[in-house]
């Protein structure tokens, strides 16, 4: 079957080098090579430990042990010296002083004598050669010394004397020397070890660290002749595959890890050519779909949107039939539109389905409202009957889809084929549900435009009724107000005789109630008129500074009698507008007189007319009552009234402010308020000024309708 589908994947997966034999693993290689590596490494390491221990050994006895022993001993026979020479010169001089310096050389002797005891350690001939010189020094210091610093000093003098001490200190001197030259002996031996045990360490150490290099030189040699061809090929694969070509192909070879790559990406890439033509088939369907809403919305009618629907996605879908019912007073109706292939019998045009079987489909979709698919072999009677079970009617297989307008089914979409057992396709259900979503708001839409365009009528007709009513009745008022207001006069003149002064009163207020009647019904004509486009003006050239004082001087008795002020501040601008001088002065008498109703006595009313760029501007500003702020957007409703006027019981209408904005905007113009309850109000009217070209074009004056 042609037409919209995405081919769904046979389920195997492609391996290439399947069969063959493994290939050895870089790791196993590597981990080999390194163990190697390693055992050469620590036998070598261990043989510099030893050495190395040697040498530390000799060092260790060179700082802790002979050089001490060297440096005591000589210090020893420092001590000794100096303590003899300072008690020799004691003799000869008699000087105390040397006597003091003899006794501190003493005191220094047993402290020196313990250190060098104790660098000797455990060397026999070391210690021997100490007990020697302490000996001697003991006996010289207890023959020769004492008695002398016990005040013998004569003893010192005596040459047997001296000499025997002499050659005490000579047997002295011998064993220190010889002590010095055996511990320097000592010191020659252990340097010449540690000289040659740290050369045999590094000799060790420069041993093993060439041999680790020449291993791992090796190691990576066998691995870059190993991976860098395999490696080099599945890259250019790679880019390949990331320049588009997804044909490209990676040849299993090499090491066991590179070989598992290699596989991987060709089923990636065959996975991922499985993607791009599903993106693709995605891709199709959205364009299709955001192309058929187009067609759609040019549409304001269900059938035609289902004509648009079926003729759409029929050729497209290579599908037998597609048709679409809407549901109609909890029925499915008749089939709305259809499309078949040759050969495909069509629906008849006006069967529906019955309340029983509609509500059998709406059970199908479920509760998420999901497409549903039928076949030969589906089972279930209620859903698969009157024209809607596709084997009735020529096709074998079908997938139904709800037109959905918010929780409301409002129709279906059915799709069929002829041959049975049809696995519909990812990109033709997403087509369809696509499809179907934007019809249920397109049809959705469009019943509601129509319903809106019956009650737009049926509002234009009573609007009509409306109009004509209120022109009837102001015409049969007129009469017998103007009756009526003619008999007051003649009463009120004495023509029926003589009034006395309380009916001369009350013919007065009939008068004026008259007159307010009057007034009331020619706003309503005026209304009604301007609203259904009977006004007609005489469009001219019209100074409004001029209109301005005719209006303030007809209500400058009503200003009088309320104690209100009217005020004009004048202008030097002519100030012409292309207008209707009546209507004008309408707009006049109605802002002024009311801003001079609602101003209490006292009050003041301003009324200026000025020229800003090529607009003129006229402003009623008052001191009065003002109006509620949450009232102002109601100002020019018809029939409306400020809450503050009808409480303070201040005649009115209502249609006033409604005609001023109707015939402001017939001028092309616009009124603005602006007002503050208890402040006052200014109504600020803005008319376009006449130009040259146009004034001379109207200069004769024109009909306008308006």
């Amino acid at each position: 079957m042609t037409g919209l589908g995405v081919t769904r994947p046979s389920g195997t997966v492609w391996a290439p080098g399947r069969g063959r034999r493994p290939a050895s693993s870089v790791s196993v290689r590597l981990t080999a090579s390194f163990v190697l590596l390693g055992l050469v490494i620590m036998a070598v390491a261990a043989i510099g430990l030893v050495v190395t221990s040697q040498a530390t050994a000799s060092v260790t006895e060179l700082s802790t042990r002979r050089i001490p022993l060297q440096q005591a001993n000589s210090k020893l026979r420092s001590v000794v010296v100096d303590t003899s020479g300072n008690l020799r010169g004691y003799v000869i001089t008699g000087d105390a002083a040397l006597r003091r310096d003899y006794r501190r050389s003493w005191a220094q002797y047993r402290g020196v004598l313990a250190s060098a005891r104790q660098a000797c350690g455990v060397d026999p001939l070391a210690c021997r050669l100490l007990d020697a010189q302490d000996a001697a020094v003991q006996r010289w210091h207890r023959d020769h010394a004492t008695p002398i610093d016990a005040g013998n000093r004569a003893l010192g003098l005596q040459p047997a004397a001296y000499r025997a001490a002499r050659q005490v200190l000579n047997g002295f001197k011998a064993d220190n020397d010889r002590l010095t030259a055996v511990n320097g002996d000592a010191i020659t031996r252990a340097g010449s070890a540690a000289v040659r045990h740290q050369r045999t360490g590094l000799l060790l150490l420069g041993t093993s660290a060439l041999l680790g290099v020449l291993v791992a030189l090796v190691i990576g040699v066998s691995a870059v002749r190993s991976l860098r061809p395999p490696l080099v090929r599945l890259r250019e694969v790679l880019h390949r595959l990331a320049a588009g070509d997804l044909q490209a192909r990676a040849v299993v070879e090499g090491p066991a890890e590179v070989r598992a790559v290699s596989e991987s990406v060709n089923v990636l890439a065959v996975h991922s050519g499985r993607l791009r033509a599903e993106d693709q088939a995605r891709a199709k369907v959205r364009q299709l779909a955001r192309d058929l809403d187009r067609r759609m919305r040019e549409h304001l009618h269900a059938d035609a949107v289902a004509d648009e629907v079926v003729n759409g996605i029929g050729p497209l879908l290579g599908v037998d039939r597609v048709h679409v019912r809407f549901a109609h007073e909890g029925r499915g109706g008749p089939v709305a539109a259809q499309w078949t292939s040759p050969g495909t019998a069509e629906l008849p045009m006006d069967q529906g389905l019955s309340a029983t079987d509609w509500q059998a489909w709406l059970e199908s979709f479920g509760p998420q409202l999901q497409s549903v698919t039928l076949d030969a072999g589906t089972t279930g009677a209620a859903e698969l009957r009157n024209g809607i079970d596709p084997r009735l009617e020529g096709v074998n297989a079908a997938l139904v889809t709800p037109l959905v307008a918010g929780p409301e089914v409002v129709g279906t979409i059915t799709v069929g084929v002829r041959d049975g057992g049809h696995d519909w396709t990812t990109a033709q259900v997403s087509l369809v549900e696509a499809v179907a979503a934007d019809m249920g708001r397109t049809v959705h839409h469009a019943r509601l435009f129509e319903q809106q365009g019956a009650i737009l009528g049926q509002l234009r007709e009573l609007d009509r009724t409306k109009s004509d009513f209120l022109s009837t009745i102001s015409h049969e008022l007129r009469t017998p107000l103007t009756s009526i207001a003619g008999y007051v006069e003649m009463m009120r003149d004495g023509d029926a005789g003589p009034v006395q002064p309380m009916q001369q009163n009350m013919l007065e207020i009939v008068g004026r109630n008259t007159q307010r009647l009057r007034d009331l019904i020619e706003d309503v004509l005026m209304i009604s008129r301007v609203e259904s486009g009977a006004v007609r003006s005489e469009r001219m050239p019209v100074q409004v500074a001029g209109l301005v004082g005719q209006a303030v001087t007809t209500l400058r008795p009503m200003a009088g009698a309320g104690q209100v002020r009217v005020d004009v501040i004048p202008t030097r601008d002519e100030g012409l507008v292309l207008g209707d001088p009546a209507q004008l002065d309408r707009v006049l008498l109605n802002l002024i007189g009311n801003a001079i109703k609602f101003t209490p006595a006292g009050g003041r009313v301003t009324v200026s007319v000025a020229v800003q760029d090529d607009e003129l501007v006229l402003r009623v500003e008052d001191t009065g009552i003002g109006i509620p702020a949450p009232e102002v957007d109601r100002l020019f409703t018809r029939f409306f009234r400020a809450s503050n006027a009808t409480s303070r019981q201040i005649p009115g209408t209502g249609l006033g402010l409604a005609i001023v904005g109707s015939l402001v905007d017939a001028h092309d113009g616009r009124v603005e308020v602006d007002s503050a309850e208890g402040r006052g109000t200014t109504f600020t009217v803005t008319l376009p000024l006449l130009d040259a070209e146009r004034h001379a074009s109207t200069r004769a004056g024109s009909a306008v309708r308006v």
